[in-house]
């Protein structure tokens, strides 16, 4: 038993983080269905808030013999990109060089790359060395949900990824520079606003943190925090009132859905009828078993799908069981957590599932809170059995996220 190769070599988790960017890298200079924030990008370029008509041939599918703008908002005639605008302004730069063929997955995959590194960053500044922070740094891009969203570059997925970056930023900037910029934090906090509300909430985390403090300059923290995140939210509002003649409406109201989420809308946009469904999807969903027949019980290659409804965390990010395994009394666990369960709030109640993804996606914006209570809680040295969980997890995701694509 001993001589049986029971510890991965250094270079060895090194050579399997390059294949599986290898893996991603592939599809993100593929993808070219689903470009909304390259002709969003188009129109800010031209003077326009709304897709311009030459968009529609790349932005509508055929439905019941007539073509149909997904998931866009229509008002008065126009059609509006609901998601916040912060990818498009990125885009900006390349789409005015390039023009409309140059495509998302291009800057998704280098965030993609950028998350890996502030991953690997934030292990280290929690002690941990650099195997196992390379180890950590796998299990968030390839050991978790995020891989779906960093492998298909896809307008909804790009945002996530690009939300992503801004919040590991701003986590990098509190735990890994010294003195910390509170108004470049609020920045990139900001910045993740502009890209997905939600992760606004990513600022109770850092307002916690700086009220636990036994610091007598708390209040000029908290406002030099705050005031970046005020100006991005005023931001977000005239962009609203510009569209729709209302602060308020980011346009998800308007949505053009699926008839399937039509039903679930008119149960309410947020409601707690909605929690049992998110739930079920967040925590118990697995894959789907492929049976050699119809109510068989042998199953055949390659034996288990990913639903497309999506999938348990904990069949997507299993290295998360080890929060249970290793408790600490740790302000900054207990701080991730809160944030966590607050950031959860608006999730569960949305009537949206995050159909069709990869794994239950929605997770994606508390998941640098819950790898922060991880970093904190794991040994700096992480165990061997940990190693070989987020090994393993980035394989069955591989595998699971190849037979999603063919």
């Amino acid at each position: 038993m001993r001589t049986l190769p029971w510890r991965l070599p250094f270079p060895g988790i090194l050579i399997w983080a390059a294949v599986l960017f290898g893996f991603i890298f592939v599809f993100n200079f593929q993808v070219a269905n689903n470009q909304q924030f390259i002709y969003l990008a188009d129109s800010f370029l031209h003077g326009r808030l709304d897709f311009q008509a030459e968009h529609a041939r790349f932005l509508t599918h055929e439905r019941e013999g007539r073509m149909i703008w997904h998931d866009v908002a229509a008002w008065q005639n126009k059609n509006y990109w609901p998601l916040g605008p912060l990818p498009a302004v990125l885009l900006m730069p390349m789409v005015a060089i390039w023009g409309t063929g140059f495509l998302q997955g291009y800057v998704s995959f280098l965030l993609t790359i950028l998350n890996f590194c502030l991953i690997y960053r934030l292990a280290q500044t929690f002690g941990h060395e650099e195997k196992s922070s390379l180890y950590l740094a796998t299990a968030f891009v390839f050991g978790s949900t995020y891989v779906g969203v960093a492998t298909f570059p896809v307008s909804w997925f790009f945002a996530q990824v690009v939300g992503t970056a801004a919040t590991l930023l701003a986590l990098y900037e509190y735990f890994c520079r010294t003195p910390k910029r509170w108004w470049l934090i609020g920045t990139y906090l900001g910045l993740a606003t502009t890209t997905r509300l939600t992760l606004g909430l990513g600022a109770i985390f850092f307002i916690a943190m700086i009220a636990l403090a036994s610091d007598t300059k708390k209040l000029h923290k908290l406002t030099t925090l705050a005031a970046p995140m005020l100006l991005a939210v005023l931001l977000l509002m005239t962009y609203n009132y510009a569209r729709f003649q209302n602060p308020w409406e980011s346009g998800y109201n308007l949505q053009v859905v699926h008839p399937l989420h039509v039903a679930a809308r008119q149960e309410g946009f947020f409601s707690l009828k909605h929690v049992p469904a998110n739930l079920y999807f967040l925590l118990l969903r697995g894959p789907l078993a492929i049976t050699q027949e119809p109510n068989s019980s042998v199953l055949k290659y390659p034996y288990w799908v990913a639903d497309r409804w999506g999938m348990s965390i904990l069949i997507n990010t299993p290295i998360l069981l080890y929060l249970l395994l290793y408790r600490k009394r740790d302000k900054i666990i207990h701080v991730a957590w809160i944030t966590t369960g607050i950031m959860l709030i608006p999730i569960l109640t949305f009537y949206g599932i995050g159909a069709s993804q990869f794994g239950y996606r929605y997770v994606i914006d508390f998941l640098p809170f819950l790898f922060l209570a991880l970093m904190a809680a794991l040994p700096q040295d992480l165990p061997r059995s940990a190693k070989w969980v987020i090994v393993i997890s980035s394989l069955f995701n591989a595998h699971l996220l190849f037979n999603f694509i063919f």
